[in-house]
């Protein structure tokens, strides 16, 4: 093998383990991510379900209770 070609074979190494790490930051990113997606999605799910549990019908008004005759 030619010292270009031994040259050439080590920047590739190089460049493959630079690659690789790369991927595993970024991954781990990802995930991090996930966890904090769950959680904020878990939190908007109980947000919700209070809201809905305080939802009050609105007041009735002198218009809603119509006579029996009518």
């Amino acid at each position: 093998m030619t010292r270009e070609l031994e040259q050439k074979l080590i920047d590739l190494e190089i460049n493959l383990g630079l690659l690789q790490r790369d991927f595993e930051k970024q991954n781990e990113m990802v995930l991090l991510d996930k966890r904090r997606i769950d959680l904020l999605e878990q939190a908007v799910a109980r947000l919700t379900s209070q809201l809905d549990a305080m939802r009050i019908e609105p007041a009735r008004t002198l218009l809603d209770d119509k006579p029996p005759h009518y």
